[in-house]
């Protein structure tokens, strides 16, 4: 008599993936690609593929780690996270390359150590693409040596050093083929390589700081940063000075009952550029809102008359942005030019029976006109071909009026917006996968591969932009 089949835990457990998968293809919980992406890191994690079998598709392992470490570095740039790492080697080194080298192969050099060489060079692209657009070195300068140190940190730890990996198992293999009672060899443990590791990187860091700026080539061309629109542009050509403060109502204050417009008018007003009523703050208040008791505002002025104002309207500074921070992220939100071409509709309309606030969300600052720059009674000033206004809005509301033939936008709108309140989530998952290379047998792939997913499934990045992230040229 036949016996009946035997349901194993691998084929439970392969059962089980499976139906999570029919129910997120059903049910459209996320996007099919993170969905299909989820269920291959699942089955690699709980062994029902061979590790180096289950990214056989793809050509390799390595393929997918580089992917998957891009993802990474794209994440913790998108929070600001790696944004630190190149402020702190601007103010280490300053602009000489004679110190930012050393400074940029240091930390280079010690994050290849968790994660090898070819991640840390990926993670540190964007960095360095900071860093020489900031410093004005040419990026040829800077990458040589960033790329020598990432292999040369890969010897601090074991995880780095793919031959000494493979001479573990070839060890352990020969271990089992020796009879009873011979004595084994030892495998290399995680940091046995560290001391002939640090002195490889030393002695590169040491190298590239006294002998490679003279060896390095010297490239004609200079860093092509592009010219960005910066606090101190708009404060030389057009006056608009200061920080951005939080400005609370009180129930004293002479601004409750009347309007965003009203209180624009006050005598020695600051540029009042958000609002927080009942609702979700916003930028570019139309002018006819109500202020009322409790009412936060984003004002930007000099600190003096940002604080002369709210003493003379009893309104509260609040010792932060606690409301209007993330809004107020550059990444997020600016300053810009907006110049009116001919055959604008808006020609021979005021500012404010255009509604730019209302219908764009952009705030007029100020108004260059033949390069006499107006500032005061804005709202009534009749628009004419030619002017530029200097405006205030996120970069998202200003690529929408990019696309209206009334307007030509003539600064650079950021394609990309930061998450800083997401830097948590990312350091996290990054922490993770570092973790799971160093004290886990899991492959490198599948670690990395888990982090990468963790910050999209976070929204530290976009399934999307995560695609955009990847370099397909170096990958491939």
């Amino acid at each position: 008599m036949e016996s009946g089949l035997t349901l194993t835990s691998d084929m439970l457990l392969v059962l089980v993936i499976l139906s999570a998968t029919i129910g997120l293809f059903v049910s459209e919980l996320v996007r099919v690609d993170i969905a299909a992406i989820l269920i291959m890191v699942a089955v690699g994690l709980f062994g029902l593929v061979p590790a180096d079998e289950l990214f056989n598709g793809f050509a390799s392992n390595a393929v997918i780690a580089i992917i998957a470490v891009m993802i990474l570095g794209a994440g913790l740039d998108r929070t600001g996270a790696m944004t630190v790492v190149s402020a702190w080697i601007l103010r280490v080194g300053g602009t000489r390359v004679a110190r930012i080298v050393p400074a940029a192969n240091v930390s280079v050099g010690a994050i290849a150590g968790l994660m090898r060489g070819v991640g840390a060079t990926a993670l540190f692209l964007p960095v360095l693409s900071r860093v020489s657009a900031r410093s004005g070195i040419p990026q040829s300068r800077l990458l040589m040596p960033m790329a020598f140190c990432a292999m040369l940190g890969g010897n601090i730890t074991m995880v780095g050093t793919s031959p000494l990996i493979l001479l573990n198992d070839l060890i352990e293999n020969a271990n089992t083929a020796l009879p009873p009672g011979v004595q084994t060899l030892q495998t290399f443990g995680l940091f046995d390589v560290s001391p002939i590791g640090v002195a490889m990187l030393v002695s590169g860091i040491l190298y590239f700081a006294i002998a490679g700026q003279y060896l390095l080539p010297a490239p004609q061309e200079k860093s092509t940063g592009a010219p960005a629109r910066t606090k101190s542009y708009f404060a030389d050509n057009y006056g608009i000075k200061g920080d951005v403060y939080e400005l609370l109502v009180t129930v004293d204050s002479p601004l409750v009952g009347i309007t965003v417009g009203e209180a624009e008018q006050m005598p020695g007003a600051p540029l009042l550029l958000a609002i927080r009523s009942t609702e979700e703050p916003r930028l570019a208040p139309p002018s006819d809102e109500m202020i009322w008791v409790g009412t936060i505002l984003g004002v930007m002025g000099t600190r003096d008359l940002v604080g002369r104002f709210a003493l003379d309207n009893q309104c509260r500074v609040q010792p932060r942005l606690r409301t209007f921070g993330p809004l107020f992220n550059a990444s997020r939100a600016g300053i810009s030019e907006v110049v009116i071409p001919p055959g604008s509709r808006l020609v021979g309309q005021t500012l404010g029976d255009a509604k730019l606030r209302r219908r764009y969300g952009i705030s007029v600052l100020a108004v260059n006109r033949r390069g006499k720059i107006l500032t005061e009674g804005v709202r009534d000033l009749m628009l004419e071909t030619g002017d530029c206004l200097v405006s205030h809005s996120t970069w998202r509301d200003l690529s929408t009026v990019a696309r209206e033939r009334d307007f030509i936008v003539a600064t650079d709108i950021p394609k990309e917006e930061q998450r800083p309140q997401k830097v948590g989530y990312a350091v996290f998952f990054f922490a993770l996968s570092v973790g799971m290379i160093i004290f886990t047998d899991f492959r490198l792939s599948i670690a990395l591969l888990v982090g990468a997913m963790g910050m999209v499934l976070t929204g530290v990045i976009a399934i999307d932009e995560a695609y955009g992230s990847v370099s397909w040229k170096t990958v491939f």
